[in-house]
């Protein structure tokens, strides 16, 4: 019997030690879930000035772009949050027809939102010093 309830208290305490590291790795992957969770929703600014380039016409360019992060809502009224990004540009095009190709083609693609250009960006019908600002959401 002695030997009986050392092999039933062995079992008991070998039980409670998977317990314990089987919950230490649930914890784990928990955390590891909610990291690649969180970098899987970031904004990147290599992504969002490659997909940029996809709409800029052929001699127009920039003379500066600036990039900032933050956290907002995908769309409006829904709950979950997103990255987005800030993105304020400013460039050259030498006509107001490649300027206005390059506005149309940003205002179409969801990933980017509130597309602003102010109206004396087409005040001159060429060589343009434009501005921008817009939000790029992944």
């Amino acid at each position: 019997i002695v030997s009986q309830d050392i092999l039933i208290q062995s079992f008991r305490e070998g039980s409670s030690q998977q317990d314990k590291e089987l919950q230490d790795l649930q914890n784990t992957n928990k955390t590891l879930l909610n990291v690649a969770q969180f970098y899987g929703n970031q904004a990147f600014p290599s992504k969002a000035l490659e997909k940029l380039s996809l709409y800029v016409p052929h001699n127009v360019y920039f003379t500066a772009v600036l990039f900032s992060s933050g956290q907002a809502p995908v769309k409006k009224g829904e709950s979950r949050q997103n990255y987005s990004m800030s993105i304020s540009l400013r460039g050259f095009a030498p006509t107001r027809d490649l300027l206005l190709a390059f506005k149309e083609g940003l205002a179409k693609d969801p990933s980017f939102q509130d597309v602003q250009f102010p109206l004396s960006n087409l005040a001159n019908p060429s060589d343009i010093n434009f501005s921008a600002s817009l939000k790029y959401v992944p």
